[in-house]
């Protein structure tokens, strides 16, 4: 393979690739990095700079069905896929991208600020650090964050521990030892602010800054959770337009009928939001006045 400076490597296990999983590992291999994506099937996609590789090739002590949020029944893919990236990158040197992360610039920019001897994280926010673009050559220092993220295995108390916390934590401590880039390099539209890159309204503001950028991470979680990963990007979005000025990547196709079952379930929500409501106003109420002494005549 190419230097390390221009590898680039992903996972994506659990199911087919969905269109934001395709057009992310896409747009690494379009960019010139020598692309490896590790999956637990077959996946169909094809590229001359990707290699499809068994998530198996790297030892960890549990598989992705095994990590779990406590209290749910199906398998915690994040969470794995955090040790999986830290475990990788103890032994290997080069890039790391989630699957919801579209590059924009070749690899050959990426390899500029890659450190020589060090690992490069990039900010979300203001104190902040995240970890879905790693950038290593210094495979003691991801082992520090692997060790740090094993007790947390295979059951997690709650979303997120061994990932963006974590990181950000250890680098505050002084545990960690990063270069630190921006937040426009790697996250230049905050997971708060993602529905912009959908509205068309913001489409040329966004143009305008999209020079400054490395790459646009999508908020995957995010997008499932508000149902945008449902939607096709509307014409005129800023979305629509850079796939449109990037078409080897290919679209994003929207799933009406998953559509409309999202905005039926959160109705239905909404509705038992309202019953609810209105159930403790009605048990305040009655409480305030078992409370209230009455007077006596």
């Amino acid at each position: 393979m190419a230097d390390s400076v221009n590898r680039a490597y992903f996972l994506w296990v659990g199911s087919s690739l969905p269109d934001t999983a395709r057009i992310s590992v896409l747009s690494a291999a379009n960019a010139g990095f020598e692309t490896v994506l590790f999956t637990d099937r077959p996946q169909d996609i094809t590229h001359a700079n990707l290699r499809l590789a068994d998530w198996r090739e790297i030892d960890l002590p549990w598989s992705p069905e095994q990590v779990r949020l406590k209290g749910k029944d199906q398998p915690y893919f994040a969470g794995f896929a955090n040790l999986f990236r830290y475990t990788l990158l103890s032994s290997l040197e080069g890039w790391w991208f989630d699957c919801d992360t579209i590059i924009l610039r070749p690899a050959s920019d990426f390899a500029e600020i890659m450190p020589v001897e060090g690992i490069l994280i990039g900010q979300e926010s203001k104190g902040v650090f995240n970890n879905a673009v790693i950038g290593s050559r210094n495979s003691a220092e991801m082992a520090k964050l692997k060790e740090a993220a094993l007790p947390y295995y295979p059951m997690f108390k709650y979303w997120g521990q061994s990932g963006p916390s974590l990181i950000t934590r250890m680098i505050a401590s002084g545990q960690l030892k990063a270069n630190v880039v921006g937040q426009d390099h790697f996250y230049p539209v905050h997971h708060t602010d993602i529905a912009q890159i959908y509205l068309p309204a913001h489409c040329d503001a966004l143009r305008e800054q999209e020079p400054k950028w490395f790459c646009l991470s999508l908020w995957g979680e995010v997008l499932s959770r508000s149902g945008l990963k449902h939607l096709a990007p509307p014409p005129g979005s800023y979305l629509a337009d850079l796939l449109t000025r990037l078409p080897a990547l290919g679209s994003l196709r929207g799933n009406e009928v998953a559509m409309a079952q999202y905005l039926s379930d959160n109705l239905r929500r909404l509705d038992d939001m309202e019953s609810g409501r209105r159930a403790l106003q009605i048990l305040v109420r009655k409480a305030g006045a078992r409370l209230i002494p009455r007077r006596r005549p």
